[in-house]
């Protein structure tokens, strides 16, 4: 994996691949755009063009040598389904997850989505696709599921201990809208599955907001748990309380990630580096994402 401390890891976009152009922010750039403005940014270029070419000029502007690729499984639709996603369901399988780091060798590492499918025997449906390395851990998105579950959830459990006992960071999508309702990002319920899985790396997909001085106050306590703000930090309240933790007792669990293409990667790793102390760049921009991504067995 990646040694060069000035190389910066983004540990999070959303690349433009068919299943993610098909819903999602790409299918409603105006908006996407405006949340940017929100943020005191300009929108990539690369929302309008869906161009992984315009990603990876993005990545090299900035100094990103490498990007995580968050996996989006979709499952069957179910009756009673419950809409919990403010843009229109998007998909990041793993077979496009393979084929984008195929096509742009080095730039790209992924972490498998899950969907409620897989839940009652994770083996069977991820050991395939873990066999390849470049999958370096699972992302879940529980209250994106058809029928949404809490994160901590019993059904859950067997793919907690699946990724436990392979040494597969898990990244839990919690924050903002990850839910029907605000109570599936109370973080009282990664506070239980950090408790129940002491030794499973788990990392809060933005940072656990609005909830940000208890989401803050789990990480303190559960050493296992890692957050990536990601675009919580530039202007949302709170927003300061991230920066004085990744500054200090955080410094070794908080991630940079820009979340492209709602945000451009250039300016916000710029602003990045002005809101936290020079002597912990090296760690919020490389060296806590190198650990977790060097950590699968």
């Amino acid at each position: 994996m990646l040694q060069d401390r000035s190389a910066v890891i983004d540990f999070g976009v959303l690349p433009p691949t068919p299943g993610m152009i098909a819903g999602g922010v790409y299918q409603q750039p105006a908006r996407a755009e405006a949340f940017a403005r929100t943020c005191g940014f300009e929108p990539p270029a690369g929302l309008r063009s869906m161009s992984v070419d315009a990603l990876i000029a993005d990545m090299d502007e900035a100094g990103v040598s490498t990007a995580v690729i968050r996996g989006r499984q979709q499952a069957a639709s179910l009756d009673g389904a419950v809409v919990s996603e403010p843009f229109a369901p998007s998909s990041l399988s793993a077979e496009e997850s393979r084929t984008l780091m195929s096509e742009r060798p080095g730039r790209f590492v992924a972490y498998a989505g899950v969907n409620e499918g897989m839940l009652d025997d994770p083996a069977k449906a991820l050991d395939p696709v873990l066999s390849d390395e470049r999958f370096r851990g699972v992302m879940l998105s529980p209250g994106y599921f058809k029928r949404p579950l809490y994160a901590d959830d019993p059904r859950l459990s067997v793919l907690y201990d699946y990724c436990r006992t392979r040494a597969l960071p898990t990244m839990i999508n919690f924050g903002g809208n990850s839910g029907p309702d605000l109570s599936y990002t109370n973080p009282e319920i990664i506070d239980r599955v950090a408790a129940r899985f002491p030794d499973l790396p788990l990392v809060v997909h933005h940072g656990g907001w609005p909830w940000v001085t208890q989401i803050l106050h789990v990480a303190f306590r559960r050493t296992n748990v890692y957050l990536a703000p990601d675009q919580h930090l530039y202007g949302f309240p709170g927003w300061r309380d991230y920066v004085e933790a990744g500054n200090g007792f955080l410094r070794d669990r908080l991630l940079y990630a820009s979340y492209y293409p709602f945000l451009p990667i250039p300016s916000s790793a710029e602003r990045f580096r002005t809101m936290f102390d020079e002597e912990v760049h090296a760690r919020l921009l490389h060296d806590n994402a190198q650990h977790l991504l060097s950590l699968r067995s």
